[in-house]
């Protein structure tokens, strides 16, 4: 990846995670329970995306240094996309597990 576009994904992060606390000292008032959720929710996406599209990048990249080996490209490819599915559906059930309760 180049290297602008980790800046963009560290900036995207960065403004994710600390958009709660900018809205919080801008208008003095803690955030709605919506809008919490959508804030987690989102970066439940977007940390297995990042991961689905590092591992699709290296793979198509070291796919077209030898392709001879695609056999086993693809066996670490589907382990690893495996992986981040799996980290999402647990995120998404902590999250719903944190949160669905109701008061």
């Amino acid at each position: 990846m180049s290297r602008n576009t980790i800046l963009a994904i560290v900036a995207l992060c960065g403004g994710l995670l600390f958009s709660p606390l900018i809205i919080l000292a801008v208008t003095g008032q803690p955030l709605g329970r919506n809008f919490a959720l959508t804030i987690i929710f989102i970066a439940c996406i977007l940390g297995p995306a990042l991961a689905i599209a590092a591992t699709g990048f290296s793979s198509i990249g070291a796919l077209g240094r030898n392709p001879s080996s695609a056999p086993k490209i693809l066996t670490a490819m589907t382990i690893n996309l495996i992986f981040a599915e799996s980290v999402a559906i647990v995120a998404f059930l902590v999250v719903w597990q944190l949160f669905g309760r109701s008061n």
